[in-house]
């Protein structure tokens, strides 16, 4: 590994567990016994790597159960993090050059160090989550193994089995995600936990409103709140830079908001988050002070900090920006917070979406809004191209409502779109949160780029007058 490459990696100590948790294997070296340490990328999932490294180095499946700690007292001074991985299959022989200890072994083995203790914590922190009956199903040995029977049954029923192959996604304790090879198509489970713990709920409801939209239900685990899906052959947005995919994807989603109209009520009920323009406009006054008290306390000097009668005069022009769209006569539809590429996948003319944690109750326009910007991004910011985005997405809109309604919503839809996002950030977080300068230039950052939008639609009204 290269020395650019060791910069942009992290070193995980593993604790690999047996199935009762128990023991837990160590590598032998010329100085005795250590935990086995892997390197993966950094920024990227941790579980899939660490499953990938257990492999490669000791041929051993794995399932990361949780990253001890996620916190300092389990990082070592060197940087070395903690992860808690389950041995899955039932062979007890310890791989070449590795041994199986017992857990209470484990001072006399390791010596009274730094890094014993952070595995005594790892340990607490995986009896604390054996013992609890009502959270953390993922954190426990042997959950992997109780899904696959359950997964097996539900596969015997379509004549289908699990070869046992499967893809980890991410290791928490009250979240999962995980792909299963089936003799058929593969099979996705997904856990939710925490503020999460509705989206099982959203994707149920809109999975039998809309269910050309989303992937194929098998089956609900209620007490993991958890559902498994069947794999659509389709290709990731994120990973296509083909205009014609972006615009099969915009005039999906064009097509399934205005399915949703006149739903909202379900929507709700279904537990999608209110984001309608009266609910956001409630928000301006309180998040402009946010704002103000966060720009006048701006240390360095550029970029400029706004003053308080730009403030005051965005949060005028917020409102009417709502008012206006609100008046554009365009219903609420079904909207997502996280209009995420990654999240549609793309086969022909054909798309589904994924993840709806974010599903929310708004103005079409605003989610129309967050996914033109993710198609600037990733594709094309050309004039040409985004006119082609846009004829995709509002054609099915255009048997609904005017042409002139249309323009005026298009005309004031990006400012709004910018604060709904900025308002569904600081909604997430706690309010101590902002102290941290780091969030507040970000929010900082966001109010900017809603200044320059509202710049853009007075000039955008005044070639309208013209």
């Amino acid at each position: 590994m290269d020395s650019r490459s060791k910069a942009n990696s992290v070193t995980y100590a593993l604790v690999i567990v047996d199935r009762t948790g128990s023991r837990l294997l160590l590598t032998k070296t010329n100085a005795g016994l250590s935990l086995p340490t892997v390197k993966v990328a950094a920024g990227q999932r941790v579980a899939p790597q660490v499953a990938e490294q257990v492999w490669k180095h000791w041929a051993l499946q794995a399932c990361c159960l949780f990253v001890a700690g996620q916190g300092q007292s389990t990082i070592r001074s060197d940087g070395t993090r903690y992860a808690v991985v389950e041995r899955i299959a039932d062979n007890e022989e310890a791989p070449p050059g590795t041994r199986w200890v017992a857990r209470d072994a484990i001072p006399e083995l390791l010596g009274v160090t730094a890094g014993t203790k952070s595995v005594e914590r790892a340990f607490r922190e995986l009896d604390s989550y054996v013992r609890s009956r009502t959270t953390a199903a993922f954190g426990k040995p042997g959950w992997l193994r109780e899904l696959f029977t359950w997964v097996g049954g539900l596969m015997a029923l379509s004549c289908e089995r699990l070869t046992g192959d499967f893809w980890q996604f991410n290791a928490s304790p009250d979240f999962t995600l995980l792909r299963l090879e089936t003799t058929g198509d593969a099979v996705w489970f997904k856990a939710t936990g925490e503020p999460n713990r509705h989206e099982l709920s959203v994707t149920l409801s809109l999975a039998q409103l809309f269910p050309d939209a989303l992937p194929q239900i098998l089956g609900v685990h209620p007490k993991w709140n958890g559902w498994l899906m069947r794999e659509f052959r389709g290709i990731p947005l994120s990973k296509s830079s083909r205009l014609d995919a972006w615009f099969t994807a915009a005039r999906e989603l064009g097509v399934l908001q205005v399915r949703s109209i006149g739903k909202a009520a379900a929507l709700k009920r279904a537990k999608c988050k209110d984001f309608k323009l009266p609910a956001l406009t409630r928000d301006i006054d309180s998040f402009m002070s946010q704002m103000s008290a966060l720009m006048a306390a701006q240390a360095k000097q550029e970029p400029r900090p706004l003053s308080q009668n730009e403030l005051d005069i965005l949060a005028l022009r917020l409102k009417a920006a709502c008012s206006l769209l609100q008046h554009a006569g365009l219903p609420d539809t079904l909207g997502t917070l996280d209009c995420n590429p990654g999240n549609i996948l793309v086969r022909r003319e054909r798309c589904v979406f994924l993840d709806w944690a974010d599903a929310c109750v708004s103005n079409p326009l605003i989610t129309y809004e967050h996914f033109k910007e993710h198609f600037r991004r990733h594709c094309l910011n050309e004039p040409e191209a985004i006119k082609h985005f846009a004829a995709a997405y509002f054609g099915p809109w255009e048997a609904v409502v005017s042409r002139d309604c249309l323009d005026q919503a298009r005309l004031n839809s990006p400012l709004v779109a910018v604060f709904q996002f900025a308002a569904a950030s600081r909604r997430a977080l706690r309010p101590a949160a902002l102290r941290n300068e780091s969030i507040a230039g970000y929010f900082r950052s966001i109010v900017r780029r809603m200044h320059r939008e509202a710049r853009q639609v007075d000039k955008g009204e005044q070639r309208c007058v013209a």
